[in-house]
């Protein structure tokens, strides 16, 4: 973790805990809250914690249409939240992981 990200209370180093925890729904309400430029983070962070956003996004997909317990919704909507807040976390709506919650979801509609 970089040293401008400091202080227990930090957005960033709340994000750093949430994506250490794999909590999709903190980290996406952390996003929402906190555009991009007000982290206290470098280029070469942000795009570390993108890849990182990214990468627990697709794997949160994953185990959704894995489950079926009722959490694609919620996460599909948290991974169109994030995208649209976090230009960091790129390819998560062209992933393969996207196309096949979003074919389960159509498919539990009708």
């Amino acid at each position: 973790m970089p040293a401008v990200a400091t202080g227990p209370h930090s957005s960033a180093v709340q994000l750093y805990r949430a994506l250490d925890e794999e909590d999709l729904s903190s980290a996406c309400r952390l996003l929402k809250s906190t555009p991009a430029g007000r982290l206290p983070l470098d280029a070469e962070e942000l795009g570390k914690v993108g890849r990182r956003v990214a990468c627990l996004a697709r794997d949160k997909l994953r185990e959704a249409v894995r489950e079926e317990d009722g959490s694609l919704d919620k996460v599909l909507r948290e991974v169109d939240l994030i995208e649209s807040s976090f230009p960091h976390a790129i390819g998560m709506k062209s992933s393969l992981e996207y196309a096949a919650a979003r074919l389960r979801q159509q498919d539990g509609a009708c």
